[in-house]
């Protein structure tokens, strides 16, 4: 049951998810509910499930809708109000600025470099994993150093100095507003430009600017206003975002914060069924907090030569070398 409604590729003309109730025993029953990003995203089910579990205890009499320190659930915001605010555009911040501030047309130019790179050194298998100990990255945010991690192995298996990923952010604060108890889509590729002596600092401060300034670079590439408003933008990243019916030419980087035994499980299930054809990406890095490690997921359509790629990843660890160097 959990792969027909979570595994299955949704149907343009259905529903974008599936849910069905299944009685386990007399007084127990087990809620699936498989849902397509079109619908909403990742910590919109986690909102979800906490509000059905706040009903629960509310139908039950055994309290009220409240979070867990106790304090009362705040009223759920507008997806409207969201939609609105992107609408407006980028603020205080010019078309000729927002491609200086990302170097647009080098991310362009290196993120072709890097496709034919990536093809080139391609074969073997198509996945390639490696766990870090958190304590090997000095303290440092776990999203900097898988991010800085990630670069320096694509630039000593590519021989590329500066690497192009687009980063997937979970917007949900835009120019002081703050969305996380809405329910919506809110995901956004953030393209940038990691140069391999890059600090962690540099990056989360381009990404704390698309939160600053309201940019959110899919609704200015999809809605047809701000495309017409941003054209120049939008023709720099439309043939690497807007690919239709193959993987799009770019690194995707996907960052999904820590995550328990049970979502562990259920991207094992997710993983061992994907299809390198259904990918999103021509290249894939997935970064998570498992315990007390951090890990690296890697995946190719055109393949990865794992004995290099291994090689350098253990390097990287060898000695007294952090992977925050």
């Amino acid at each position: 049951m959990y792969e027909v409604l979570l595994l299955q590729p949704h149907e343009a003309e259905g529903l974008p998810w599936r849910l069905v109730c299944l009685r386990i025993a007399r007084d127990r029953h087990l809620v699936i509910w498989g849902f397509d990003h079109t619908a909403f995203d990742g910590m919109s089910a986690e909102i979800i499930r906490h509000r059905l579990e706040s009903g629960a205890a509310i139908v039950a009499g055994a309290g009220e809708s409240r979070h867990s320190n106790g304090r009362e659930e705040p009223h759920p915001q507008k997806y409207s109000d969201y939609v609105d605010l992107l609408r407006q555009g980028p603020q205080d911040l010019t078309e000729n600025e927002l491609i200086r501030f990302f170097a647009l047309r080098k991310w362009t130019k290196l993120s072709r470099e890097l496709m034919d790179r990536l093809t080139e050194s391609g074969g073997g298998a198509g996945r390639f994993e490696f766990i870090v100990p958190l304590a090997a990255t000095g303290g440092t945010n776990a999203l900097a150093a898988s991010i800085r991690l990630a670069v320096r192995m694509l630039s000593e298996y590519t021989g590329m100095a500066d690497i192009p990923l687009a980063i997937v952010s979970y917007g949900r604060s835009y120019r002081g507003r703050d969305f996380f108890n809405c329910v919506g889509e809110f995901l956004d590729l953030v393209p940038l430009v990691m140069k391999r002596g890059r600090s962690p600092g540099e990056t989360l401060s381009l990404l704390e600017k698309c939160r600053e300034h309201g940019i959110n670079f899919m609704s200015l590439l999809l809605d047809s206003e701000l495309a017409r408003k941003y054209g120049r933008l939008a023709s720099l990243l439309a043939p690497f975002y807007q690919v239709a019916d193959e993987p799009k030419p770019l690194v995707l980087f996907n960052f999904q914060g820590a995550v328990s035994e049970e979502e562990l499980k259920a991207f094992a299930a997710a993983e061992a069924t994907d299809a390198p054809d259904n990918a999103l990406a021509r290249f894939a890095v997935t970064a998570r907090v498992e315990g007390s490690n951090l890990a690296i997921i890697m995946e190719s359509v055109d393949g990865i030569r794992e004995e290099r790629m291994r090689e350098i990843a253990d390097r990287l660890l060898s000695g007294d070398e952090t992977v925050d160097e």
